[in-house]
């Protein structure tokens, strides 16, 4: 089977093929990779090229193209696949209906898919609402260094690090709870880091920072997180009641035990699958408390979801699901 993968924001290098958007490397390059690997062809195709592909007729190779996260109007490349007799599979890990940003784009494009594929059951009930055609619920990838637990690290005397990492549009629950995460309010020395991008939502997060916490900002990219998880103790992932966020997989929490660092996150269906691991508490700070009054049981925790993540998380794992959906779509 050949495969098109259309993705945003592809970056090729003299080593490899990523993506600063992390939908494109968990949902089109990590499965990519291990479909190739049970034989199939994959092209990548970044979405800002497609006219010179579209031009020398590569568009139109694949047996079916695998249309990612979607920022320009690509319904013209998309009558023309279907005109051609391909299949179309849209792969949508956002709330395309509640986004003002993304309706639009996809209101023309929704009635053109064969098949849909999505991370989550709740963000594949909301889409059933608006398509007709097969709907695949597939998880995220899993990417990174699998980490040694991180066990027994707080020490008398020693600054605890905590690390909040994704896009600064996501920095409102954080910011929120700020308070809840001083070291007067913890009874301990901590120190924040924020991984992420530059945007309103930093700015906001800069002014609301309280004296009292210490809070370094750095600029994200994959290398970086990379070594910023293997810096931490503990990583933060607070979020709300906003529909767009409580539809979205649990990938940053399961990066968090992949490297082998203990999260603490919010309750939410994607999570619950988490809860023997992942600490999930509606209060930020009870929840980093609770961490730090037991760091003893941090090893058990973060293996038990290493585990989970390893039996159904990695690429090669995601692959045949992959595969299966595509061969029902053909």
């Amino acid at each position: 089977m050949h495969i098109g993968q259309l993705a945003a924001d592809v970056v090729v290098t003299a080593t490899e093929v990523t993506s600063n958007h992390a939908s494109t490397r968990l949902r089109a390059l990590v499965p990519s990779r291990a479909l190739i690997a049970r034989g199939h062809t994959v092209s990548i195709f970044p979405d800002d090229r497609l006219d010179a592909d579209a031009a020398n007729g590569r568009l139109v190779k694949p047996d079916l193209m695998v249309v990612h996260k979607i920022r320009r109007d690509l319904l013209g490349h998309l009558r023309a696949l279907k005109a051609a007799g391909r299949k179309v599979v849209l792969d949508i890990c956002d709330h395309v209906i509640a986004l003002p940003h993304l309706s639009d784009l996809y209101a023309g494009v929704l009635p053109m898919a064969d098949a849909v594929s999505t991370p989550t059951a709740a963000l594949a009930g909301v889409l059933s609402d608006h398509v007709s055609c097969p709907i695949h619920v597939i998880p995220d990838a899993v990417e990174g260094l699998r980490g040694a637990p991180w066990a027994d690290s707080v020490q008398k005397d020693r600054q605890v690090r905590m690390l909040w990492f994704g896009r600064s549009q996501n920095l409102a629950p954080l910011i929120d709870r700020l308070s809840e995460i001083t070291p007067g309010a913890l009874g301990a020395a901590v120190v924040l880091e924020v991984m992420t991008n530059p945007g309103p939502s930093l700015d906001l997060l800069r002014s609301r920072v309280p004296e009292s916490l210490e809070a370094e900002i750095t600029p994200w990219t994959v290398d970086g997180l990379e070594r910023a998880l293997g810096r931490a103790d503990l990583v933060l992932l607070p979020t709300d009641s906003d529909p767009s966020r409580l539809v979205k997989s649990a990938n940053r929490l399961e990066r968090a035990l992949w490297s082998g660092r203990l999260p603490i996150a919010m309750p939410s269906p994607v999570a619950e699958d988490y809860r023997e691991s992942a600490i999930l508490t509606e209060d930020l700070g009870e929840g980093v408390r609770r961490a730090l009054a037991d760091p003893g049981a941090w090893k058990a925790r973060i293996t038990l979801g290493q585990e989970r993540v390893a039996q159904t998380r990695t690429g090669a794992v995601l692959a045949p699901l992959w595969e299966a959906a595509f061969l029902k779509t053909l």
